[in-house]
């Protein structure tokens, strides 16, 4: 552990923080394991109370993306109804199980491949009871107890102690980011790095420390506002705290809809964003994005559509910063896109130009069919929870199952590659939109009206609240100049969209890594002690790929080369293997290899008459074959043993004087090798 670097990021971000935030096997079967009674969930209309688990976010520092949803009736406060409309699997509050989601998404959470990954999952403050929840869940699906192994619990320095305060809301996040990973990833190795704060500074420390620790996926669960008039200077030093190449770094878009329509009302504008939730919005970030998703009684998706359910702001016309109901979202303000995701089909319909979109993938967010967890930490048992507080973790374990990062500098690159050599490695989600219209036509959702409890708006519901609350009409004010008329950025479509990235993953391939094809072509002849020329081809389905270095090995002890079409010379006879490694300039590396042989004598064979009587013509012919590379029998020279001679493969000859005579035939190869085969005649 690197207890001076940690410190020394935390030194740096605290001084910034501020002007910044404001192939699939058979899936696990829910029930399949000792001790589970599963039951159904009960079709019709249910009503639940969403509550955010963690207060609101204030400049520097994050808040947690858990929605609980409290089972409610119709009469009660705040309540929404929502529609169960199969008798799936249900856990004890009412929610998906492990089981469900493993068989929604395709992936056997018993995998042993999950086994040789960590996750990391950073949070704020302490929950106490972390350790016992999680084995009360394990217990209930009949997974083992948790171990040393297992599932570790520090500090943001590392440490087993002290760890920090206790803090019930952020106690929820934890218990839901620990079930999660143990429900979908029954092998991982789990690091759960606990920090002093919710400020940004420890929460990056707290990332710091899950890497050192050894954890190849992060889970960040948390964000809080981008602000748009954060300096060039400060937007890119928070950006390096938070950029890890070699680890995936997942991080959560938000819980109020695209840049944080959900509290634009005029009562309450003045908390809404000018851009996407950070850290998500950062280029080196694996933002994920949220869904409905609804199962059958199979637990197969009938359907999954972008989560937009509104907050309370948007019903009452009041800041109640009451649990929001959309994935977050849109183009950043402050941060380029990668290279991967502006060359993806379909980015220029998004209206973000060079700017980074978030999301980049998603997955099950919508807390009234939500995920059950155990927490007793100001809570009683088993609870149904969502969020892109679970879509996050939820992606986490599949790609632990998935093996991780693959050597990739840039584990992003993954998804995109995926997305661009197969759309069946992901589910499209086609329907929604995670802003005001939430995936209306602009026309229907400009004949509803402005914002609730706006008075004297127009139909554009961006109105007078000096905000844009749906990227399908003009800024009012413009913001940009831009009227991004029924643009992708929020509003899903066919392929790639803002609220849902390139989708949602189909089992563990669309997060396996995946790399570049390397091809080797050999010269078309190679002689010994002549410098033969090798090139390499470079292929790759993402945008703005390069390669970074080439190294090549020849097979027969020399030193290595580089270059993409380096010679080389071999000097002894032989079959050699000559291979290239190719970095490219997202730091994954391939290679290819390919055999050769060179100065190795051609086979001859030769035949003609054993006996001929003098002047009488014989007739002679020789063939062969060339097993160098490239190689050809060029020509066959005939010395016959009575000092005459002929060239071809096929010739005659008689001889003038009684004898035995040796003839010979040597055959010539392209690159100069020779062969000889020999016969006896004897003339009478």
């Amino acid at each position: 552990m690197t207890r001076g670097r940690t410190t020394l990021r935390v030194a740096m971000i605290t001084a910034i923080g501020a002007s910044i935030g404001a192939g699939a096997l058979a899936p696990t079967t829910a029930g399949a394991r000792a001790g589970v009674t599963p039951h159904r969930a009960t079709v019709g209309i249910h009503y639940a109370v969403p509550t955010r688990a963690c207060d609101a976010a204030t400049a520097g520092h994050a808040a947690c993306d858990a929605i609980i949803a409290k089972p409610a009736s119709a009469s009660t406060d705040g309540a929404r109804a929502y529609h169960v409309g199969a008798a799936f699997t249900a856990g004890p509050a009412g929610g998906y199980t492990p089981g469900a989601l493993a068989t929604a998404y395709n992936v056997n959470a018993d995998s042993t491949v999950g086994g040789t990954q960590t996750v990391g999952i950073v949070d704020a403050y302490d929950n106490p009871n972390a350790l016992a929840n999680l084995n009360a869940f394990d217990s209930h699906y009949g997974l083992p107890a948790e171990t040393a192994s297992s599932l570790q619990i520090v500090n943001q320095n590392g440490a087993t102690s002290p760890l920090p305060a206790g803090d019930s809301g952020w106690g929820l996040e934890i218990s839901l980011d620990l079930d999660a990973v143990r429900g979908l990833c029954h092998q991982c190795k789990i690091i759960l790095v606990e920090t002093n704060t919710n400020s940004f500074a420890n929460l990056a420390a707290g990332v710091q420390t899950a890497i050192d620790l050894g954890a190849d996926i992060v889970s960040n669960s948390y964000g809080g506002r981008e602000v748009a008039t954060t300096s060039a200077s400060d937007a890119a030093a928070f950006n390096s705290l938070f950029s890890h190449p070699g680890t995936a770094v997942l991080v959560s878009t938000g819980d109020d809809g695209w840049r944080d329509f959900d509290h634009i009302n005029p009562a309450s504008w003045s908390y809404a964003s000018d851009g996407p939730q950070l850290p998500s919005s950062l280029p080196g970030s694996i933002a994920v994005g949220g869904t409905t998703l609804s199962l059958d009684a199979s637990n197969q998706r009938t359907s999954e559509t972008v989560w937009n359910r509104n907050g309370l702001d948007d019903t009452t016309g009041w800041n109640n910063f009451s649990a929001a109901g959309a994935g977050g979202g849109g183009c950043s303000r402050l941060y380029s896109a990668a290279p991967w995701q502006t060359s993806v089909t379909g980015w220029g319909a998004t209206g973000c130009g060079t700017k980074r979109l978030a999301a980049d993938v998603s997955a099950i967010a919508d807390p009234y069919l939500g995920y059950d967890i155990y927490d007793t930490y100001g809570y009683g048992g088993w609870l149904k929870i969502g969020g892109t507080s679970l879509a996050t973790p939820v992606v986490a374990a599949m790609w632990a199952l998935a093996g991780g990062p693959g050597g990739s500098l840039y584990p992003a690159t993954t998804l995109y590659d995926r997305f661009a050599s197969s759309s069946s490695n992901f589910y499209d989600v086609t329907s929604g939109g995670n802003s005001y219209c939430g995936g209306d036509a602009p026309a229907n959702c400009a004949a509803n009206g402005p914002l609730h409890g706006e008075a004297g708006g127009s139909a554009n519901p961006n109105g007078s609240v000096y905000k844009t609350v749906d990227c399908s009409f003009a800024p009012y004010p413009s913001i940009d100049g831009t009227v991004r008329a029924n643009n992708k950025e929020c509003n899903a479509t066919t392929g790639y969209d803002g609220p849902t990235g390139v989708g949602v993953p189909n089992g563990v391939t669309a997060l396996t890594a995946i790399h570049p094809k390397v091809t080797i072509t050999k010269p078309s002849t190679i002689a010994l002690h002549q410098p033969a020329k090798f090139t390499t081809k470079f292929a790759s389905s993402l945008g703005g790929e390069s390669t970074s270095s080439y190294s090549w090995k020849w097979g027969d002890g020399s030193a290595t080369s580089s270059g993409k079409s380096p010679s080389h010379a071999y000097a002894k006879a032989g079959t050699y293997t000559v291979s290239v490694l190719v970095l490219d300039g997202y730091g994954r590396t391939t290679g290819a290899a390919t055999s050769i042989t060179v100065g190795e004598k051609p086979s001859v064979t030769a035949h003609g008459p054993s006996s001929l009587n003098v002047k009488q013509k014989g007739k002679f012919k020789a063939s062969g074959s060339d097993p160098n590379t490239g190689g050809s029998i060029a020509k066959f020279k005939w010395k016959f043993g009575d000092g005459s001679g002929a060239s071809g493969p096929k010739v005659k000859h008689a001889f003038a004087h009684k004898g035995t005579y040796t003839v010979k035939v040597t055959a010539i190869d392209n690159t100069g090798v020779k062969a000889s085969k020999k016969l006896t005649v004897k003339v009478t």
